[in-house]
């Protein structure tokens, strides 16, 4: 049986709820105080994991299919806890994911309507069964989130073929938010539901103050 000596924390959110922004201010956060952190993002991670992602979040691939979606995510998420994430945690590191396992039961198994018993079935076929020691969900209306989302867009000009499910409507948009705020409820005991409202610093204060509260021991060390 591995051991786990590390932490796992997952960052989630709809579109424009600053995920990537609060993960990437906490690795700093804790790097700054000799703890060792790797981030990495979803999907993605790892060489194979971006070019899936590239597919994934193009534009062109309107086409695509709820559960062709989901196992194209899937098979970024096991390649990256098998190549990065269990042997960071295995030496000890504190490992920050922006984006992991409960992102596809929201957009995909709520917001594509695939449902969570199925995805909760491939990913034990698949051995994805590693879960967050905590889950920071910055939660924002969806309409404000979209139109966070829309303006960071604009000043991404190399990223402007990413955006696919970002352009969903908002329809879809509101069942994801609904399925993690389900989520949150179901599994409080590691979900930390965190305003998304306000400056970045500010959410920085209340993201900080969860992972403390949270992990007193890492509190200890700083």
């Amino acid at each position: 049986m591995l051991e786990i000596k590390g932490k796992l924390i997952s960052f989630e959110g709809i579109e424009g709820s600053g995920k990537s922004t609060q993960c990437r201010l906490l690795a700093e956060y804790l790097s700054n105080r000799g703890i060792p952190v790797l981030q990495i993002r979803e999907p993605g991670g790892t060489a194979i994991g971006e070019q899936i992602r590239a597919i994934l979040l193009n534009k062109v691939n309107r086409g695509m299919k709820p559960l062709t979606e989901f196992l194209l995510f899937a098979a970024a998420r096991a390649q990256v806890i098998n190549e990065r994430i269990l042997p960071a945690l295995q030496e000890g590191n504190v490992v920050l994911c922006d984006r992991y396992i409960d992102s596809s039961l929201a957009y995909q198994g709520s917001g594509r309507g695939l449902g969570w018993e199925l995805i909760d079935r491939i990913n034990e076929a698949m051995g994805i069964v590693l879960n967050p020691h905590l889950t920071i969900l910055l939660d924002i209306e969806v309409d404000e989130g979209l139109m966070r989302a829309k303006l960071n867009r604009k000043n991404l000009p190399d990223k402007m073929q990413e955006g696919r499910i970002e352009e969903e409507d908002l329809p879809f948009h509101k069942r994801v938010r609904g399925g993690y705020l389900e989520l949150s409820r179901l599994q409080s005991e590691r979900f930390r539901v965190i305003s998304a409202v306000g400056s970045i610093e500010k959410v920085n204060r209340r993201v900080i103050a969860a992972v403390n509260n949270f992990f007193p021991q890492l509190k200890d060390e700083l």
